[in-house]
């Protein structure tokens, strides 16, 4: 066994181990994946660490036709290791069928607990709420109903500061006052924050540089990741960065970026709408007074879009502050077309609302405000700490993610033959006698594409 750490002197990026994984037995395979585990873990500095490993093996690795038995070993291997020792493991796949392989192999698993009889998922003091809500959205993900709606929260895990942190290191950057002037500035509505760093900077390119130096990261973080992974066509945020989109690339997954780029309707693909704009665009980005005061007659149209989504979907928001004034404006019109109509037939209050919010605490006020309009659900209580409830957050987006896979895209492929169980090895085979048998006319072509849902090879 060679696991050696490889050098990263400047410490700014995540460790980097290499072990030797290729042409190998799969008990020696794992025997070096557990090699990593146990040294990563001892020169971790977190209470918990985090490591991450790609589907070992599956490559160049010598199993390219057999990664269904890699599935079946590893996950499993993975998921004992993470309930014998205080760690948290994120295995890395790349491709749908690798994901739904995975993910598959997790469901072998009884689902309420480990070997060890530990819960898969550990959720708190607010266990049931948080289990009866990742159900409830993973339905509507699966019939293609749920919006995610994403906010800085979920950037800050990458390292993307805070709106007020990022106000005050371009204050100081801009030279707009001193730092015993930083206090009086920030009693400013934080639109006029922005607009003072605007005039003071002056120079357009480097007003747009010096706000991309402090948001633009090459790295997403395990949010970005979990929430990528649940294959929603339709997106929505209002962040400038590109996290989201860097999480869904693959080859496999297309994402069209809206308004910058069209959702082709004759091509089946993902879109994110970017409301606030997006560093590829900087001249887009909605930073200071002027720019909230102009967006309706420049963004009207993608307001219009997701009004329509909070009427027909059911939107999910995430590291959301629901702040945002413009968002407010959104509300304050869907409210209006709704009034004396839905309200009046839904058959409770559930039904009424227009998605749900997942965030760190609970807040009486903040629910009060919202309660009408959505579901309102803290991952942690009051008195606990930050990182436990931020670490709860993603150990839910985890289990949303599990319960809402499609586990079919690798059913028709020989290399994952291994992982399926009797009946499924049989409805493999009918499934490619009948691609084998098709006929290249329109009926043919239809159930072609149908199969290839599954898996199966594209064949003239």
């Amino acid at each position: 066994m060679h696991t050696c750490l490889y050098p990263n002197p400047e410490g700014k990026t995540p460790a980097v181990w290499l072990t030797n994984i290729g042409h190998r037995p799969i008990t020696d395979l794992l025997d070096n994946v557990e090699a990593f585990l146990d040294e990563a873990s001892r020169h971790s500095s977190n209470s918990v660490p985090r490591l991450a490993l790609p589907a070992v093996g599956t490559a160049a690795g010598g199993y390219v036709e057999d990664k269904g038995m890699v599935f079946d070993s590893l996950v499993p291997f993975l998921i004992q290791y993470a309930a014998t020792h205080p760690v948290d493991i994120v295995l890395v796949t790349f491709q749908h069928k690798h994901y739904a392989a995975a993910q598959r192999a997790r469901k072998r698993i009884d689902n309420s607990a480990d070997t060890t009889g530990t819960p898969l998922w550990n959720f708190g003091p607010r266990s049931e709420d948080l289990s009866h809500l990742s159900s409830e959205l993973a339905k509507a993900c699966a019939s293609d109903q749920l919006v995610p709606f994403i906010g800085a929260g979920i950037s800050a895990a990458a390292g993307v500061p805070s709106w007020q942190a990022l106000l005050d290191e371009l204050f100081i950057q801009a030279q707009v006052g001193n730092e015993a002037d930083l206090l009086a500035f920030r009693k400013l509505d934080v639109r006029d924050q922005a607009s003072l760093i605007r005039q003071s900077i002056g120079n357009e390119d480097d007003y747009y540089r010096a706000i991309s130096s402090q948001i633009g990261r090459e790295r997403h973080s395990l949010s970005h990741g979990l929430l990528a992974s649940l294959g929603t066509t339709e997106n929505v945020t209002t962040n400038y960065d590109e996290l989201f989109e860097l999480a869904c690339k693959g080859p496999d997954s297309e994402l069209a970026v809206l308004p910058y780029e069209p959702v082709e309707r004759d091509r089946d693909h993902r879109w994110l709408l970017k409301l606030h704009g997006s560093l590829r665009q900087p001249a887009d980005m909605v930073f200071t007074r002027d720019d909230y005061l102009g967006l309706p007659n420049r963004a009207g149209a993608l307001f219009g879009l997701v009004q329509a989504m909070l009427l027909t979907r059911h939107m999910f928001f995430v590291g959301y502050s629901l702040s945002d004034e413009s968002f407010h404006k959104v509300l304050h019109e869907v409210r209006a077309a709704r009034r004396g109509t839905s309200r009046k037939v839904a058959r409770n209050k559930q039904q009424a609302q227009l998605g749900t919010a997942l965030v760190l605490y609970p807040d009486p006020f903040f629910h009060k405000l919202f309660e009408q309009d959505l579901n309102i659900v803290p991952v942690a209580e009051p008195d606990e700490d930050t990182s436990i409830a931020e670490r709860r957050f993603e150990i839910f987006l985890d289990h949303l993610a599990y319960q809402a896979v499609d586990v079919s895209p690798f059913l028709l492929d020989p290399t994952y033959a291994a992982m399926l169980d009797p009946a499924e090895q049989k409805a493999s085979e009918l499934l490619s006698e009948l691609h084998e048998n098709l006929d290249p006319g329109p009926m043919g072509i239809a159930l072609r594409s149908v199969l290839r849902r599954f898996g199966s090879p594209d064949r003239p």
